[in-house]
């Protein structure tokens, strides 16, 4: 085997939408932001500009379903305000779904309604993002809430 067929390739993809959402479940504070959307996949597939425009154009209707809408009205944020962190928690669970069945792994989504405020969600350790010093006290952080699941 080559060893090209044994790397890792990965991907980001950015997406932008505009739309409002209020802090609590009514129309009261209703806010816009143009939310920037960043989207880190991983793949042992080699380059593939058929799949990565397949792959783009099916991002691009996925958040275009957002775009100019009051997300607090919206179906899927009904149960809970749509904060960057539930939205990046909903967006991050459809979309790994959507993109493990073309061998794609979602890793992490990066969600910003403004430069200042970034919420990241990833289900693993991704020490790139985090301090090295602190490393192993967020591994043994993530290690003990697991054993309440086990």
């Amino acid at each position: 085997m080559i060893l090209q067929d044994k790397l890792l390739h990965y991907y980001k993809f950015k997406y932008y939408f505009s739309a409002q959402h209020s802090m609590t479940k009514s129309d009261e504070g209703m806010h816009p932001h143009t939310f920037t959307i960043l989207l880190y996949m991983e793949t042992y597939e080699n380059y593939n500009i058929d799949l990565f425009s397949k792959v783009d154009r099916f991002l691009e209707e996925y958040f275009s379903r957002f775009s100019g809408e009051k997300l607090n009205k919206l179906a899927c944020f009904e149960e809970e305000v749509p904060t960057i962190e539930v939205m990046g928690e909903y967006f991050y669970e459809e979309i790994k779904e959507k993109l493990q069945s073309v061998n794609l792994d979602l890793i992490q989504i990066d969600i910003c309604e403004n430069p200042l405020r970034i919420y990241s969600i990833s289900d693993r350790i991704l020490l790139s993002s985090a301090h090295i010093q602190n490393s192993s006290r967020q591994l043994e952080r993530i290690l003990e809430a697991q054993k309440k699941y086990l």
